[in-house]
């Protein structure tokens, strides 16, 4: 991804974003069933297939860092495009996935 919107970041970079700023948002696009086994705290499921009908429930996420991830970092990719092509300014897209993430989850 060469975009000067989307900045690839490490789980730890995750972390401090999250602790940094109170207004980042945290989109999985994995499955119900894949969020529902365990997810970063405070993440909203935004399901890769559900996200290009479902995006103007982002709207008004637009503007604020949003961190976007997977499973492995292959779908969210796809998912990254999408809020591109919509708008979005300051993604951060989580390099490896949830499978990268070593801090407490919630189920």
């Amino acid at each position: 991804m060469n975009n000067s919107k989307v900045k690839n970041i490490t789980s730890t970079e995750a972390k401090d974003l999250i602790h940094e700023n109170s207004d980042t948002i945290i989109l999985d696009v994995r499955t119900k069933g894949e969020y529902l086994s365990g997810h970063i705290p405070g993440a909203k499921l935004a399901s890769l297939n559900l996200l290009p009908d479902d995006i103007d429930d982002f709207e008004e996420y637009k503007n604020k860092p949003i961190i976007i991830y997977c499973a492995s970092g292959v779908r969210s990719k796809t998912a990254v495009n999408i809020l591109l092509e919509n708008g979005f300014s300051d993604i951060h897209h989580l390099y490896k996935g949830f499978s990268s993430w070593n801090f407490d989850i919630e189920k």
